[in-house]
This record gives structure tokens, sequence and C-alpha cells, in this order.
């Protein structure tokens, strides 16, 4: 479960104080709670769901199978860069929120990351891969990754570009996730079936899935 605030992306174009997003992940499939737009949807649930496997299926992605390619138990992750990549060089040693890391970076390169892929998913996997190639700018994707003295990832962060289909145009795509309080406990659970809208029925219903 994560909660963003896109205030600064919404502007005038949304009342204050309902910038606010909620995003709960189980497996595959997401929920938002989004206030902004909770009027306009029908019945005034205020959750609305994703089922992404189906959306990527949609789309051309097997993303149940991408997730598989990319499970890794996070403290192996450094262990996962070195075989994706010809390269992973140390910058510098840097706090992260109090905890010594240790700073990498790395080229990761989406063919040996197919080349990993478990036997059962890796042929699944190919075509959506390879799909995701054709649109990256560049043959490889450059990765940061903070590693403390316990062998834990501390921040995680990419930048690269993607082609804009039928168009010369590339979009400029950065993240950067950190990661604390391991060993908490959390307890999340989907929003009931009373409060959610299925998105992609509401998309077909206003006529925003061609073919559909």
């Amino acid at each position: 479960r994560m909660t963003m605030d896109m205030g600064s992306m919404l502007g005038s174009l949304a009342p204050p104080g309902s910038t606010r997003v909620d995003i709960i992940l189980d497996g595959l499939v997401m929920y938002m709670r989004m206030p902004f737009l909770t009027r306009l949807i029908p019945g005034g649930r205020p959750w609305l769901e994703l089922d992404l496997e189906e959306a990527g299926r949609q789309a051309g992605f097997d993303l149940a199978a991408l997730s598989q390619v990319g499970q890794s138990d996070p403290t192996q992750y450094l262990t996962y860069l070195s075989g994706a990549s010809e390269d992973v060089r140390e910058v510098d040693r840097q706090p992260i929120d109090g905890v010594a890391t240790t700073h990498y970076h790395a080229e990761l390169d989406l063919g040996r990351v197919l080349e990993q892929a478990p036997a059962g998913v890796r042929e699944r996997a190919q075509a959506s891969i390879e799909q995701l190639q054709e649109m990256l700018a560049d043959d490889t994707m450059p990765v940061d990754v903070w590693i403390d003295r316990r062998g834990l990832p501390r921040r995680m962060s990419s930048s690269y570009e993607m082609k804009v289909p039928d168009s010369e145009d590339t979009l400029d795509i950065r993240y950067s996730m950190e990661i604390g309080d391991y060993g908490t406990r959390v307890r999340v659970k989907p929003p009931p079936a009373s409060q959610v809208t299925d998105l992609a029925q509401l998309l077909q219903q206003a006529g925003a899935v061609p073919g559909q």
C-alpha cells in the first residue's frame, strides 16, 4: 500500500485537500482511491480497480511472466544486478536515513535479464521483454542501488528514455525508491467489493476502449 500527493501535478484542476491518492496492490490487481475523481464515478464508490495482468495482455505484455522474471529477494538485489549487467561499479559511500550505504551503478541488459529468468517463465516472458527492448531508446537501462552493511538495498533509482509509438519523440522516465523498516509487520487488505468500481468496465461504458 502506498500514498501519494499529486498536488504539484494537478495544480488548480483538483479542489484543495483532494489530491491525495491511495494505492493498494494485491498481486497484479491495483486499487486506487482518488478523491478528485470520486464525483465522476457512478455510485460514488471511492475505489477504482484495475487488473494489471489483463491490461498488460491487451497491450501485448505478459505482466504475470514479467513479474516472475523480476521477482527477487531484496537482500540479493546486488547479485541480481551483477548477473544482468557486464559491469557493476562502486560510486561512493552515502548515508540513507542515517544508515551507512555503498552506492553502486550498473547498466541493466534486458537480454541478460531474460537469460536469468526461471526456465518455466522464460518462454512466456520473451515476447514481452523483446517488446520492451524495442520501446527503449537504448539497449540498456542504467540502475543505481545503495546497499547497507547487511546487504539490504536502501535506495534504488533509474532513468531512461522510451520511444513514443508512431513518433520521433521520446519520454524521459525517472524513478527513485527508498526502502526502510525491514522486518516491520504490515497488514494490508483490499477494499470491500461494495466500495470498488472496475476501471476497465467504466472506460468501456464511457466508450473509451475501442473495439470493446
